[in-house]
């Protein structure tokens, strides 16, 4: 079993996430400075970083973050970016449901769940 994500890990790499996103800091330097500053292994905090890019194109991503990330990724999205950046990462998530279950026969029931909770608070605009 892997090492448990945290919640310092989590927010660590948003703030790195968003920084790269916006060519702020190379990869490599986030890369470090996330498993520096929160004990996240490197290739974990890649995926974190890889996940929320795609989020903000709202592009379908292959790497798996926990349910728990990717609600505090959508919450900070929502207040950090406003609605038509959210609806462009819940679409991610969405796609990435959608594909993983085709690819690999598994329903991500956890982040199933996150969206269904967004939906239901009426967060999600028509875009």
């Amino acid at each position: 079993m892997g090492k448990i994500i945290t919640r310092l890990m989590i927010e660590t790499a948003y703030e790195y996430s968003r920084k790269v996103f916006h060519n702020e800091i190379d990869l490599s330097s986030a890369l470090n400075s996330i498993s520096l500053l929160s004990g996240m292994h490197r290739g974990t905090a890649l995926s974190h970083i890889s996940d929320f890019c795609s989020m903000m194109k709202g592009e379908g991503y292959r790497s798996k973050i926990t349910a728990n990330a990717t609600k505090y990724y959508l919450l900070n999205i929502l207040n950090d970016y406003g609605k038509e950046y959210f609806n462009r990462a819940l679409k991610a998530v969405k796609l990435h449901i959608k594909n993983y279950k085709e690819e690999k026969q598994i329903n991500l029931i956890r982040l199933m769940i996150v969206v269904d909770e967004f939906e239901k608070e009426n967060l999600v605009t028509k875009v």
